[in-house]
């Protein structure tokens, strides 16, 4: 059985791995196997509660879905199944700027901020991948935010427990500044305030045309600072 935790890349699912691990002692699946980032730092590994599976994806989802074991899987892919899911959002402007950097170290140097914001680069755009997955009406799914696993990681812990069926979970506090020291091109910033500010210009004003819909959807604010319900 999988329980997927899906989100847009650079949106916390990292994060929620930590948590799991720290908050229940679940160690947690990649569907990519993080080869080249964390499955490859035994130091991270540890931390992040990662089991490298060794299989190919399909191959991995396969054997997953047959298990009678509960296994959690990260995914940046679009929905494909109505499995069980933990959908990860972050505020689109941090959540794309992240990325951008992300992309640049270690994937696609030549990448443009403006590649990320229009979903020209793999999973293609923020608010197509969170429409797609609907975490607000998707049948069997958890939507959890970035900011409030940074700010109010119990009661997340608390959702997801009730939401799988877990005990209640242990006290998992994360600090920022020690996932920094350990990886700090993977754990760059942290910081929604810091990412936000890089994105102006011409880039701010495609961003709220191709994403604004979604942000109120997901109750971020509009590109006006007005914040809606979630």
């Amino acid at each position: 059985m999988i329980v997927w935790l899906a989100s847009y890349p650079r949106s916390g699912n990292t994060l929620t791995r930590i948590l799991l691990n720290r908050g229940f002692g679940i160690k947690t699946h990649s569907l990519y196997d993080d080869r080249h980032d964390i499955g490859a730092r035994p130091a991270l590994s540890n931390i992040v509660g990662h089991i490298n599976h060794g299989m190919e994806p399909l191959q991995f989802c396969e054997y997953a879905r047959k298990s009678d074991k509960i296994f959690f899987v990260k995914t940046h892919e679009l929905p494909d199944d109505d499995a069980k899911t933990i959908y990860v959002v972050r505020d689109g402007r941090a959540a794309i700027v992240s990325y951008y950097h992300f992309s640049r170290f270690f994937s696609r140097p030549d990448t443009s901020l403006t590649d990320i914001v229009t979903g020209k680069d793999w999973p293609g755009a923020w608010s197509a991948h969170v429409d797609a997955w609907a975490p607000n009406r998707r049948p069997n799914t958890l939507k959890l935010r970035f900011e409030d696993l940074v700010t109010e990681s119990t009661s997340a812990l608390r959702r997801i427990a009730e939401f799988v069926g877990l005990p209640e979970p242990r006290n998992a506090p994360v600090h920022f500044s020690e996932l920094h020291a350990e990886f700090p091109k993977f754990f760059r910033c942290g910081s929604n305030e810091e990412n936000i500010a890089e994105l102006t210009g011409e880039d701010l004003k495609l961003f709220w045309t191709l994403h604004g819909r979604t942000m109120q959807r997901m109750g971020y604010p509009d590109r006006d600072g007005i914040k809606t319900a979630a």
